[in-house]
């Protein structure tokens, strides 16, 4: 309910003009008065900084900046603000700058190289976001929650980071630029219409990045739904239930990666991993129409579907190469193990 501050005119650190605080020498917006009714404001050009939490809960709906270089922290926390100008001269979006509020518009910030946590949380009035060509990386929770967004351009980012688009259930299709290497952990997670995710190869697929993107259908490179990717964790792809085929190159694959997936039913590789854990392909098409007994991948033995009365040996097939983690552990009753002269690991 503020509307204006008032400071004494002898006060050698603080000063007040319009009813809005700032430091004595105007270096520094402290505070815009919640309650002030003015639905637009232009920062003077003295104003190199605006301080924690300077416009939260405002009711401005646009707010100009000139010369400003940082930006503080919970800046727009909870406003009704919906266009920014004037962040040129940025280095980078602050935590949860614009948490919760009312931004319609992607603020045009060119010289941005990170977006730090929170700082778009649940703002359902974005509908389109471009990231800055020289963003290296997006925090986590960066965009959580904006269900409206339709669109991204991903720019020339090098780093996802944890549920950074969870929740943007709107989005239909993701283009990651080259230079991205990890997506991390649950980073888009529920986003229940997105229809295609395209990459190239990457370092990383975090845990439970794509859970529940159950209209996936186009993953990776498009020419063959191929996933590369040095290590895909665990429950990366899990209910991604309109996934139908993949090709994978990958070094890991870890417990659960593409749980429930239950519309895949072919599954290729383009080279073997190194590490692969027996539950990856859980509750899919492929291993639940396998017949009883060890369930292949071609070389691979991935896992083994216990029958209602379990055999005192068990035959690895001629030509396997590969077995995966606790393919055969704790098999009550199996007594002997024999294993063709292809195995390898």
């Amino acid at each position: 309910s503020i509307t204006d501050f008032y400071v004494d005119i002898e006060n050698p650190y603080l000063s007040a003009e319009d009813g809005i605080l700032y430091s004595n020498d105007k270096s520094t917006l402290f505070r815009f008065p919640a309650g002030k009714k003015t639905t637009e404001f232009t920062l003077p050009e003295t104003v190199q900084t605006a301080s924690l939490y300077a416009f939260a809960n405002t009711q401005l709906k646009k707010v100009n900046f000139s010369n400003v270089t940082k930006v503080s922290p919970y800046l727009f926390y909870k406003a009704n603000i919906e266009t920014v100008t004037g962040l040129e001269n940025i280095s980078s979006l602050s935590e949860a700058a614009f948490y919760k509020s009312a931004i319609k518009e992607f603020p045009y910030m060119p010289n941005a190289k990170i977006i730090y946590d929170y700082a778009f949380f649940n703002c359902n009035n974005l509908t389109k976001v471009n990231i800055p060509l020289r963003t290296d990386w997006v925090g986590k929770y960066s965009f959580f929650d904006c269900q409206n967004i339709e669109t991204v351009d991903f720019g020339k980012l090098m780093l996802i980071g944890s549920y950074a688009f969870s929740g943007c259930s709107k989005m239909e299709e993701v283009h990651l630029p080259d230079t991205c290497d990890i997506i991390s952990d649950s980073a888009f997670k529920d986003c229940t219409n997105l229809k295609e995710a395209h990459f190239r190869k990457l370092d990383r697929i975090g845990q439970t990045a794509f859970y529940n993107c159950k209209n996936l259908e186009i993953i990776g490179e498009e020419a063959f739904n191929t996933i590369e990717a040095t290590e895909i964790q665990w429950n990366a792809f899990e209910k991604c239930q309109s996934l139908k085929s993949i090709y994978l190159r990958a070094e890991t694959i870890n417990s659960k990666a593409f749980l429930d997936c239950t519309a895949l039913e072919k599954i290729y590789f383009f080279k073997y991993p190194v590490s692969i854990d027996s539950s990856a392909f859980n509750n899919t098409a492929y291993v639940n129409k396998a017949k009883e007994g060890v369930v292949y991948i071609n070389e691979l033995a991935l896992c083994y579907k216990a029958p209602a009365k379990m055999p005192t040996g068990i035959n690895i097939k001629a030509g396997t190469k590969h077995i995966a983690e606790k393919c055969l552990y704790n098999l009550k009753g199996v007594q002997i193990i024999n294993l063709p002269s292809s195995v390898v690991d």
